[in-house]
């Protein structure tokens, strides 16, 4: 449905309140969220916690980074968010509403009237100003569930304990109601008869975001969690290490005595892959290796061993990670513990050998890698919107989508549809993001407001008022308030110093603005808390009273003072007063440089490079949200490697449909060129700004201008000489077995053994990624066979079975229609003989103790993916290939999907990926190659770099540097020129240009040795 079909009438979309709703402010929830405001859309986020992160706020590494990179999801917009996802979350698009649920939905797509109860908190959000006193006198502690037990919390306190908190709030649970948090508020802002609120709001589409449960392995009584204290959770030991970093140290020590451990178990699929959980949840496996790695760096000489099933490392870049795992002497053991014991205080792990027998191995520290369930608040939402849910309470998608619902104008992200790792929790937003954001056309521009002229203080004198904020007698109490006014007022080109018991309540910021009036004032130093709490609420401030916003400096004398010093001393009013003497010297020898021309009338338009279902899906999203798109496919037809997919292992999954639909949906919109057997002959420019000549199939060429680039090249299918394919007709692939099937050339009954070997060309030294799909192939070409022969004998070979996610069902049912799986090493594959009696298979069988051999009708090869990246397009972009040969991404975990600015990535080009992935990918590209265009027309940065001419020597170094492509030679002019609307003020250039040329508005080298200047003579 493209968005002509989906636009409501204009007067109607007024009346909303905002244009879609996002339920769920974690990982899955903020992308969307994101992605919505970047394309013009006002997003309404509603989130039960009082705060937004999710669990990504309690993990600390990521792999297979081994980084956090969470921020990697904000947008980059001038004034927008601009701070670590962990402490705080704001943007002027986004009304953002914790502590909430939503409590009834009635209308239809496009115009949505929610309802929603606002749960009573107990602190007045607009008096707090997070003083921090009513924690500090709490009586009541107890172990913080969402830390995992690992820290206690107070009955009132904040959800995340970083700087820049979020909302303080009262647990009602464990609240006693003694009122000394009450008495020792300053502001008055406890209140405990708080009540619920309810309202109204309406929107035109919604984004159900609503996360996972870890499972509680209370119930597993053989393991002993909740006896034992040293047997914890993955989460648990997260936060055991989170813990000691805290304290200021890294280390990893046994809850029960202290100690450091020296021999560590893991414990595989704990709460998944079982008879009630009858699927995988596809990140375990990745979370004991990154924490047995962590465990290694910090305990270099422990014994560290991994009890799995099988290993499913089947994520871009998992297998490198999982064998550098063991070339660090972590253990992986394929056992199943059956019980953990406690003999005299020393913990034995009992685990059953491949003969049958039994074993006890001692372990100081046992892990459980407990898996995901389906969240409650999934459950009761699905009931409230009329979408069903699986048998395990997962949502599920319309085919050929990710995030798609039954329902029109309802859509879902992350782990609320099943088991996610983070980076197809990531697309699967972006898909979720691109089909509300269809709904209706953009609403609002964000980063249009007011222009505030600059000041030249060349022409003026500085006259600078400084303003402290109190915060509810904080600065009196630790930092001596008067003393610091009285200091501060004697400083050259002040006018006043101002003392307010609370600047960033609504009377403070008046009282502010009003002051600066009356003074003239010209520059503000304002000396109060954290920058990232202040600035928002400044800026508007600024805009008001026609500062120019370089002049604005906030100094955090709170955070960063007071609390840092913790008592009050002499040392800590030096340093207040030295800084804010620093933030006045930076005012002081501000002045304006010239500044970067912005190209606001770039070209909207989009090269789409592939014409496979990734291709075509970006594509027609690209369209539905606004811009003229040209798809270039090489071949003489559309469709790629999804023309030779005839069927899935579902039922509802009709390959040949979606492929009709995507079809027919290209050649009826307008806004598609399709240009087939033609290729990108050369691609040059910059982010917002490329040039392309495209070559037809007569060798003609076409010039032309495009604004940002989709890169869904795809990939080609392996056919490795291998196991003698292709020396005998009776040895195939699987897909060669698919095609066969539905051409009724082959039938299942005329067979009575088939063999199947699996990582066939993948997982090997030629290619050492795992191919992702091969396994879902293996399952659902056996069901095939199995489902036209019950009584033929299906074998398959396998290394690992990765059959993640809700795959795990198809695994369970292959096995229970007669399927027999046998594992192998890969130094002891399978060995396959052509004899004139046809071929044959033997190799050893584990499980059994014995060598086995099989004459098999047909023997079918799983062989997975060759990357086929453009390297000579990339080249000219200055991009690069993964170490695979894929498409190599800005961020593997948080923008799977970037390739640079302007540029994206989909499909198999990017890796493996399953169909409706690879068109959720497509769908993800067009969302972000969308919201870049749209901020290409929005003001430049604040403190953008800038170049000054007459110093500049052409070096290029700071072209080099630059990590946004925005800095060129410009060979006419002699010098560097910035690109604004691409600078995002790093401050790269200006740190390697030789000669100064390069410098930062409003962070010159001038103001930065001032401020180093003013801070030494202290």
């Amino acid at each position: 449905m493209n968005s002509e079909d989906r636009a409501q009438d204009p007067q109607e979309m007024s009346t909303l309140d905002s244009d879609v709703l996002v339920i769920g402010a974690g990982l899955s929830g903020l992308t969307a969220a994101f992605d919505l405001v970047e394309n013009g859309r006002t997003v309404l986020l509603v989130e039960s916690a009082a705060a937004h992160g999710g669990y990504l706020t309690l993990l600390d590494r990521q792999f297979s980074t081994d980084s956090c990179g969470f921020c990697q999801i904000l947008p980059r917009t001038p004034g927008g968010a601009e701070f670590c996802l962990k402490s705080m979350m704001y943007h002027p698009m986004i009304d953002f509403f914790p502590s909430t649920t939503v409590e009834g939905v009635e209308g239809k797509v496009g115009a949505f009237s929610v309802k929603l109860k606002r749960h009573a908190t107990g602190v007045d959000a607009e008096l707090c100003t997070h003083c921090g006193r009513c924690i500090e006198v709490c009586p009541e502690v107890y172990p913080d569930p969402l830390q995992a037990g690992m820290a206690g919390r107070k009955a009132i306190g904040s959800r995340a304990p970083v700087s820049s908190p979020s909302n303080i709030e009262i647990d009602w649970e464990h609240c006693t109601r003694c009122k000394a948090c009450v008495d020792a508020c300053p502001e008055g802002a406890i209140r405990l008869d708080a009540e619920d609120v309810a309202e109204t709001r309406k929107v035109g589409a919604i984004i159900v975001a609503t996360g996972f449960r870890l499972y509680d392995p209370s119930s597993k009584l053989e393991y002993g969690y909740g006896r034992f204290r040293d047997v914890v959770t993955t989460l648990e030991l997260e936060r055991l290490i989170g813990k000691s970093l805290l304290e200021g140290h890294e280390a990893i020590v046994r809850p029960s005595d202290g100690a450091p451990p020296s021999r560590i178990a893991w414990i595989q699929c704990v709460g998944s892959r079982e008879e009630k959980r009858n699927y995988c949840s596809s990140v375990c496996c990745m979370i004991s290796l990154k924490e047995a790695r962590r465990c290694r760096q910090l305990l270099p000489d422990a014994h560290l061993e991994i009890f799995y099933m099988d290993l499913r490392t089947c994520g871009k870049g998992y297998e490198s990670y999982l064998n550098e795992a063991k070339d660090m002497g972590i253990r992986f053991t394929r056992e199943r513990p059956g019980e953990v014991l406690n003999r005299d205080g020393e913990l034995l792990l009992q685990v059953e050998d491949q003969d049958g027998g039994w074993r006890e191995q001692p372990f100081d520290l046992i892990i459980l890698s407990i898996g995901f369930e389906a969240h409650p608040e999934t459950l009761r939402l699905a009931q409230m919107l009329g979408i069903s849910l699986d048998s395990d309470g997962f949502l599920s998608a319309h085919p050929g989508f990710l995030s798609r619902t039954e329902k029109e104008g309802v859509y879902m992200a992350g782990a609320a549809s099943e088991p996610r790792d983070i980076p197809e929790s990531v697309i699967q937003a972006h898909e979720a993001a691109a089909l509300a954001a269809s709904i209706a056309p953009a609403t609002k521009q964000h980063g249009e407001g007011p222009t505030v002229p600059l000041t030249d203080l060349l022409d003026q004198d500085l006259r600078a008022m400084v303003f402290l904020c109190d915060c509810s007698g904080t600065l009196t109490e630790r930092l001596g308030g008067e003393i610091l006014r009285t200091s501060i007022e004697k400083e050259p080109g002040v006018v006043t110093v101002g003392l307010h018991s609370r600047l960033c309540h609504k009377e403070g910021l008046e009282t502010l603005a009003k002051a600066i009036h009356e003074t003239e004032a010209n520059a503000l130093v304002v000396g109060a808390c954290t920058p990232r709490w202040l600035n928002q609420r400044l800026r508007q401030v600024s805009e008001e009273t026609g500062l120019d916003p370089n002049l604005v400096q906030v100094v955090n004398l709170r955070e960063q003072g007071a609390w840092s010093q913790g008592e009050a001393s002499a040392e800590g009013a030096a340093a207040a007063e030295a800084q804010l003497r620093a933030a006045l010297a930076r005012c002081r020898e501000y002045r304006i440089l010239p500044r970067p021309v912005e190209g606001r009338d770039r070209e909207a338009q989009v090269l789409v490079v592939g014409g496979g279902p990734a291709g075509m899906s970006a594509a027609l999203s690209l369209s539905e949200l606004g811009h003229a798109v040209t798809l270039v496919e090489r071949e003489s037809k559309l469709g790629g490697n999804l023309q030779w997919i005839h069927y899935g292992l579902g039922d509802n999954f009709e390959p040949e449909k979606i492929l009709g639909d995507l079809l027919h949906a290209v050649q009826e919109t307008p806004g598609v060129k399709v240009l087939t057997e033609t290729t990108v002959a050369d691609l040059r420019g910059r982010p917002g700004a490329y040039r392309a000549v495209l070559k037809g199939s007569e060798g003609q060429e076409t010039d032309k201008e495009f604004g940002a680039v989709v890169v869904a090249t795809g990939a080609v299918v392996n056919r490795p000489e291998l196991f003698h394919y292709g020396k005998d007709t009776r040895i195939l692939t699987q897909r060669d077995v698919e095609t066969s099937l539905s051409e009724n050339s082959l039938d299942p009954k005329s067979l009575l053994e088939v063999v199947m070997i699996q990582c066939v060309g993948s997982r090997d030294k030629e290619h050492p990624y795992c191919s992702r799909i091969c396994c879902a192939s293996a399952l659902k070409n056996a069901l095939k066979l199995l489902d036209g022969n019950p009584g033929l004998r299906v074998v398959i070979f396998y290394r690992d079975l990765r059959a993640f996610g809700l795959m795990e069902r198809d695994y369970r049912k292959a096995r229970e229609k007669g399927a027999i799986f046998v594992p192998f090493e890969p130094e002891a594959p399978p060995v396959v003989e052509i004899g004139e009696d046809g071929p044959t298979v033997t190799a050893y069988d584990p499980i059994a103790g014995l060598t086995i051999c099989f004459h098999p009708d047909r023997i079918v090869l799983s062989t997975g993916f060759i990357p086929d990246a453009p390297s000579a397009l990339l080249d000219r972009l200055g991009l690069a290939a993964d170490p695979e040969g894929f498409l190599k991404e800005a961020n593997p975990k948080f923008r799977p999907l970037d390739l640079c600015d302007g540029v994206y990535g989909c499909g198999t080009a990017l890796g493996p990926a399953f169909l409706p992935e690879a068109m959720a990918q497509g769908r993800g590209a067009a969302v972000r190659a969308s919201g870049f265009l749209r901020r290409m027309q929005r003001p430049a940065v604040l403190h953008t770099a800038t170049v000054q001419a007459s110093r500049c020597s052409a070096c290029g170094l700071c072209v080099e540097v630059c990590p946004f492509h925005a800095r060129e030679l410009d060979e006419d002019l002699g010098h560097a020129v910035v690109y604004a609307e691409l600078c995002q003020a790093c401050g790269a250039c200006a740190a390697i240009c030789p000669n100064d040329a390069a410098q930062l508005v409003g962070g010159t080298d001038r103001q930065i040795l001032s401020v180093i200047e003013a801070l030494m003579e202290a």
